[in-house]
């Protein structure tokens, strides 16, 4: 009796053939037995190919970057590309994003599905907000391949490492005492003690949810989740001990570490009133965690931040296949040089209680602690969503400050951003979407379809507050302010008590530094009425007959830019630029600008050239009464 390839063994089963024992022996043989033979397949592994690759000079648009892939990425798993550590777009069988891959010369994108190991990355200059590459340019693309595993017929003569550096956790039938390292019958209960006895190079793979673990990240380990697998640590588990938080993942270590972790449910819960301060990620040191093709992510609660960066050069990388769900604040920065990527298939957004209060917070303590060069890259390929807080309500979709020695980055891509304030009339709601105060030193970026800013107008304003007040930028110190917004925005809707700005000082030494600019958008005021802001910290009025108020920011109006205002609010007296001191100042009309609403002074003096113009900017077309019909498209998209 012998070993058999499978053409001899077909040969013994043709139409009417009669095999004998001697060929059914064969066929016993040649097979491989799973408890017997150490039978082992293919094997997905997370892999991080041309780290740091240099790219080659380019000039423009479909440039090759003189870089290819290593491996071939198994079918349908994610490929992301990253310049000099940020996070770019890939085309997906178009080559209108700033990345895609190229086997005919860059002539036409594969789509991603069909990247192989022979396609070329090309990238678009003239695209992507990074400009042209150089040799100091370095790029990293991520994705997960299939490593090949030769089989050999029969018992192995040696043991394979796709084995035996895997531990295998089992929360329902594994057992620390008995567990072995490498065997699937055998496997550990918890993920800590397989992490105790792991070392760089293995893996853990988790096969169900694993309740009351956190605290968890081992250096050099990768951590595998099957579908359906997860964690989830309770409002009734403790604290790190001397800690007054947790964290499923961390490093607690005290040393830099790097890890990733593949696949995944996780929720943890963070009570503002109860056991709190929880996050998923943590990170202490200049460690780096990445975390691929994660199912779900969650803080179950109305406390913790999802990702908390308090680590100088710190990293926390992640790609989501659905929705990422936090409750207080997403990202926290506490440290300088830190990088944060968040991408989801699905979308980033507030808990069904709507108590979301910022999508990142650049430390809320003013200049105490330094947040330099912090990158953050937020990407939803549905919507990112930011909501109010019972507590301390909006206190700043995105927080600018205390970046005083290198210029932050932040960047937000979605189709739809949406912030909705549930609980207005609180301290915090002036902030608005950007927020900039003391050693604020930002670049913010929203490339966004559909911008919705509102909140709930069936929640009575109350003295001091008259909530809801917020903007879509807002400075709130004139000390070192410097920071410079592009809104790629297609659509703008403003709800009732919204503006295009709001500022808690009475003057801006540094207003020359902050500059806002609107790209081709059309801005929609739906609040009927004329405003009446009440500035809750200074306890006075300001002038509230403008949506947009140029004494604190200096606003750049680029391409077709349209401002329709509720034609109710035209009758009450709201106009479409206007300050307090009749000084209309520092709007920059670069393109066409129009608008049915009129500005309160016509005497302009355009800082950016010197002009002055006693009867209005030329290029504003102010009183439009033919786009007046075009708010009824507008009015009940809120």
């Amino acid at each position: 009796m012998a070993i058999q390839d499978r053409t001899t063994l077909k040969s013994y089963f043709e139409t009417f053939d009669k095999p004998n024992e001697g060929e059914f022996a064969d066929l016993i043989d040649s097979m491989l037995l799973k408890n017997v033979d150490n039978y082992i397949t293919d094997a997905i592994v997370p892999y991080k190919g041309n780290q740091d690759a240099a790219s080659a000079v380019t000039l423009g648009n479909e440039q090759t970057t003189g870089i290819n892939l290593t491996q071939s990425p198994v079918f349908d798993t994610r490929v992301d590309v990253f310049i000099n550590g940020e996070a770019v777009s890939v085309g997906d069988g178009v080559k209108t994003k700033d990345t895609y891959f190229s086997n005919d010369n860059g002539v036409t994108a594969v789509t991603l599905q069909n990247i192989t190991v022979t396609n070329t990355l090309y990238y678009n200059g003239s695209i992507c907000h990074i400009g042209n590459l150089d040799s100091n340019d370095t790029i990293d693309i991520k994705y997960s391949y299939l490593m090949p595993v030769a089989v050999t017929v029969g018992p192995l003569p040696f043991t394979p490492s796709i084995i035996t550096n895997s531990y295998y956790v089992d929360n329902k039938n594994g057992d620390n005492s008995t567990a072995v390292k490498g065997n699937r019958d055998k496997p550990f209960k918890t993920i800590t003690e397989a992490q105790n006895q792991a070392a760089s190079g293995d893996i853990i793979r988790i096969v169900d949810m694993i309740p009351e673990e956190a605290n968890l990240g081992k250096n050099g380990i990768t951590y595998v989740f099957q579908a359906g697998a997860g964690l989830y640590y309770s409002q009734t588990s403790p604290a790190i001990t001397g800690l007054n938080w947790n964290s499923l993942w961390t490093d607690q270590s005290g040393t830099d570490i790097s890890y990733t972790v593949v696949g995944g449910n996780f929720k943890i819960e963070s009570y503002w009133y109860g056991t709190w301060r929880r996050s998923i990620v943590r990170l202490t040191s200049a460690s780096k965690v990445l975390m691929l093709d994660t199912e779900y992510m969650e803080i179950v609660g109305d406390d913790g931040w999802s990702f908390y960066m308090d680590g100088d050069g710190s990293t926390v990388d992640v790609r989501a296949n659905g929705d990422i769900v936090y409750a207080w604040m997403l990202v926290r920065v506490e440290a300088p040089n830190t990088t944060c990527n968040v991408y989801s298939k699905g979308s980033i957004r507030t808990n069904d209680l709507g108590y979301g209060s910022s999508l990142i917070n650049g430390n809320g303590a003013g200049d105490s602690v330094d947040c330099s060069n912090t990158k953050l890259n937020l990407t939803a390929e549905r919507s990112i969503t930011c909501g109010g807080h019972y507590v301390g309500t909006m206190r700043g979709a995105l927080t600018c400050n205390s970046s005083p020695n290198a210029k932050s980055t932040f960047i937000i891509n979605t189709p739809l951003y949406e912030e909705y304030d549930r609980h207005i009339n609180k301290a915090g709601d002036e902030k608005g979407t950007i927020g900039s105060s003391n050693q604020c030193n930002h670049y913010v970026q929203f490339n966004v379809d559909i911008f919705k800013l509102h909140h709930d107008t069936s929640v009575p304003s109350a003295s001091p507050y008259y909530g809801g007040h917020s903007g879509v930028t807002s400075v709130s110190s004139s000390t070192k302010i410097s920071f410079v917004v592009d809104l790629n925005v297609r659509l703008l809707i403003l709800g009732v008590g919204h503006r295009l700005d709001y500022s808690r000082v009475t003057a801006s030494t540094n207003k020359v530094k902050a500059i806002v600019n609107y790209n081709n958008t059309t801005i929609v005021y739906t609040d009927p009425s004329l405003q009446n802001f009440y500035d809750w910290k200074s306890g006075s009025n300001r002038y509230a007959g403008s949506v947009v108020d140029t004494r604190f920011c200096n606003f750049s109006f680029n391409g077709t830019t349209k401002v329709i205002l509720n034609p109710l609010a035209v009758t009450a007296g709201q106009v479409t630029f206007g300050t307090s001191d009749n000084t209309e100042d520092n709007a920059y009309i670069i393109g066409e600008f129009i608008s049915n609403g009129s500005v309160k002074s016509t005497s302009f003096v355009d800082s950016l050239t010197g002009a002055s113009f006693s009867t209005g900017i030329p290029k504003m077309v102010m009183s439009h009464n033919s786009i007046i019909t075009e708010y009824a498209k507008y009015e009940n998209l809120l």
